[in-house]
């Protein structure tokens, strides 16, 4: 960059040095000496009998010999020719000479200057990172140099790069893609630049999609069908609704019924659906409008959709086609041959399961400032993560905390704190009502009012547009919430690959599902359900206007293992004592159990507990004495077992790192550190025999119920995945990382 002594050079006719910039011809001998020593000249001589245009082609480039594809670059440098742009992306040779003192690079240190600090707001106060993030831009438009692309015009480019050719660059995905895409942040905030994204609605962007997959002009029957649904009966349902009259052969009314409007949203979702289906079509060769054929389509396609959400919309998309066929031909097509709905044999009495020691490990991860799963130097790590955490404080929908404005939370005259959502899914589309004249507000507290705090000092400095037809709520202002370069909001999409992405680190071995952002709305209503708050709080809460909406978020289990729930709740894992009583123990004099272990558990054998375990043990004991087996091998010692409390060695182990997964001991003990401390052995010989009987009792539960919600009750201790840590240890153990001094100990199958 210029250090601000050198004068600058003017576009118009611009020099560099004496030499003339954007001239489409070789050097001079003498102007070749204003860059690099004379006596190069006869190794480069031959070069300049090439036309140009020869010259800037990949293959000739690479061809040449290094000091001719110097000749090349300087050529590059001085508009004499323009490179490739993925040659120009991918070249690491530096101009011959500086290119600072020229406009276009004067332009970009002055824009730099002015809007990098705004747009980087957690750089500001590292020089370091902020000095290596504007080298990247440097080298970026200077590549962009190379290729004959000027920053804005009147800078001697040979070219302008606009916002078009800067897209289709950065999705070529090279080494400069960072650097690229801050530059393009950079040049919108000039207003004289040509990089400015063009708004296109939802209807001209999917056009354009119809255009660019080669169906419009439609060349098939069922192509001409759909395009005709598509843009003509559907796309005029977004603006009025309509009314179907169905008549007899007489000519009589038999039916009418009224359509209401469809969203642009929905519309699009529609149309990308029937999109697919044509292409689908396309590919196999289908284009009658017979059963047979339509039939083949659609299971065709059908087997392309993957998830059962894309199954769903596309199986409405196409019997929305089909029915408005049949309605407008006259048709006799079979719908329920041609897609068929889904039969379902038994309704669900609750929503989906998830398992609560999952979520509370991923609770306590996302309360935990110092965690290293997350990077809070990192501005989309510091605000994914207070999104995840106000989902679960509010038990908003996604989309809703995505739109909040910085304005949202206000305090009422008694100091209680206030979260208002204006955006809200069931009281946005009421009619003759301004989007913010209907706010469902929610109570949080000190912990939730502390990250809108924390989000306001990050948020965006400029107003943002949230387009009514793409899921927004039509508004310019400023918001709580928004992407890395504070230029649009946050997807909800894009929250939930940061949500997966951290799951898969804590649960690095897990194949099964993940949860969602929408999850934690029924984390938090199952929990006020468990601690007896009233329905009309939990309607009021999630802005349910129905009370039946609730029961997916709420009936997470059945309603009699919710109650079970809370009756643990009440009674408590551990007895209560007084604080300050004496429990005979030194070890427990002023300090907490809990401060020392942390996440250790420690689980206390209350006399209702311990009756029952001495009764299952009497029961083994005498099956076993009446002819009954155990698998293993039994043994006489003279030893006999300690009186000790049950459970509380989860993490006595030789363990090289300090582990706080909170699972139980069966977990630990398959690590393959996992080692007694001297003197605990008999202690550990007990636990586990404890452990065995307890997993026989569970099978033995398991077979007495018929759901699978209520068997996953019953081990749902037993469900914990091992941590990652864990996990890189075993993969160690695999490679011989940890085998010398450190043997691993015989395991305990149950």
């Amino acid at each position: 960059m210029s250090n601000g002594v050198t004068k600058r050079v003017e576009a118009p006719g611009a020099r560099l040095r004496g030499v003339a910039l954007g001239i489409r011809q070789h050097l001079t001998p003498q102007e070749f000496a204003q860059f690099r020593p004379a006596d190069e000249w006869p190794l480069v001589e031959d070069c300049t009998q090439l036309p140009l245009a020869e010259l800037a082609t990949e293959g000739t480039f690479r061809a040449l010999p290094f000091a001719q594809r110097r000749y090349v670059v300087l050529l590059a440098s001085l508009q004499r020719v323009a490179l490739p742009v993925r040659l120009a992306l991918s070249t690491r040779m530096v101009a011959p000479v500086s290119l600072d003192m020229l406009p276009n690079f004067q332009y970009l240190e002055d824009l730099m200057a002015t809007h990098y600090a705004a747009i980087f707001p957690m750089r500001a106060q590292q020089a370091e990172r902020v000095a290596n993030g504007q080298k990247q831009v440097a080298l970026a438009a200077r590549s962009l140099w190379y290729a004959g692309y000027a920053l804005k015009p009147g800078l001697g480019g040979l070219d302008v790069v606009t916002w078009d050719k800067l897209v289709a660059i950065i999705r070529l995905r090279t080494v400069h893609s960072m650097g690229l895409v801050a530059l393009r942040e950079l040049l919108r905030r000039d207003p004289d630049s040509l990089v400015d994204e063009e708004y296109l609605s939802v209807y001209d962007a999917e056009r354009n999609l119809w255009v660019t997959a080669g169906l419009l002009p439609p060349a098939t029957a069922i192509e001409a069908s759909v395009k005709t649904f598509v843009f003509g009966w559907l796309r005029d349902r977004i603006d009025q609704e309509l009314v179907i009259e169905e008549r007899n052969d007489a000519g009589q009314l038999k039916r009418r019924t009224g359509l209401s409007r469809v969203t642009p949203n929905y519309w699009q979702a529609l149309a990308y659906n029937l999109r697919f289906f044509l292409e689908q079509c396309r590919e196999a060769a289908l284009t009658d409008l017979t059963v047979e054929t339509l039939t083949s389509a659609y299971q065709r396609a059908l087997s392309h959709r993957t998830t059962r959400s894309q199954r769903i919309i596309f199986r409405v998309a196409v019997r929305y086609w089909l029915a408005w066929y049949q309605r407008t031909e006259n048709s006799a097509l079979n719908l329920e041959h041609i897609a068929p709905r889904v039969r379902r044999s038994e309704p669900k009495a609750h929503g989906p399961v998830f398992s609560t020691a999952k979520a509370h490990t991923l609770i306590r991860t996302l309360l935990d400032d110092t965690s290293p799963l997350f990077n809070e130097n990192q501005i989309m790590d510091f605000r994914y993560r207070r999104a995840c955490l106000l989902l679960l404080a509010t038990a908003a929908r996604p989309r809703e905390v995505l739109h909040l404005l910085q304005d949202a939370m206000v305090q009422d005259r008694e100091g209680v704190y206030w979260l208002r959502f204006h955006r809200t899914k069931t009281k946005r589309t009421m009619p003759d009502r301004a989007p913010l004249q209907w706010i469902h507000a929610v109570r949080i507290r000190e912990d939730a009012v502390r990250w809108v705090r924390e989000f306001q000092q990050l948020a965006p400095r400029e107003k943002i547009t949230s387009p009514g037809d793409r899921h927004g709520d039509g508004l310019t202002a400023y918001r709580l919430f928004a992407n890395e370069f504070n230029t649009h909001l946050v997807d909800v999409g894009s929250v939930g690959a940061w949500l997966r992405r951290l799951q898969h680190r804590l649960w690095s071995d897990d194949g099964g599902a993940h949860f969602t952002p929408q999850n934690f709305r029924a984390l938090h209503l199952t929990y006020r359900r468990i601690v007896g708050d009233e329905d009309t709080l939990l309607e009021r809460q999630a802005g349910h206007t129905h009370p039946d909406s609730k029961r997916p978020y709420t009936m997470t289990l059945p309603a009699e293992q919710v109650t079970q729930f809370a009756d643990i709740l009440n009674e408590g894992v551990w007895p209560r004592q007084a604080t300050g009583a004496n429990t005979g123990s030194e070890s427990d004099a002023g300090v907490s159990v809990d401060a020392m272990t942390h996440m250790a558990s420690q689980f206390t054998v209350t006399t209702p507990k311990l009756d029952a375990a001495k009764q299952l043990v009497d029961q083994v004991l005498q099956w076993t004495a009446n002819g009954g087996k155990l698998a293993g091998t039994l043994r006489d010692s003279d030893r006999t077992l300690p009186l000790l409390s049950v459970g509380g060695y989860t993490h006595n182990c030789a363990a090289p790192l300090l582990l706080n997964c909170g699972h139980t001991p069966g977990h630990c003990r398959d690590c393959p550190h996992y080692r007694p401390d001297p003197g605990t052995e008999d202690q550990h010989q007990v636990e586990i025999f404890r452990e065995m009987l307890y997993y026989f009792e569970c099978r033995a539960v398991e077979k007495t119920y018929h759901t699978t919600g209520q068997r996953t009750m019953i081990f749902q201790k037993r469900h914990a995945c091992p941590c990652r840590a864990l996990t890189h240890m075993k993969k160690g153990r695999r490679q011989g990382e940890y085998d010398e001094g450190n043997p691993r100990p015989r395991s305990h199958s149950l």
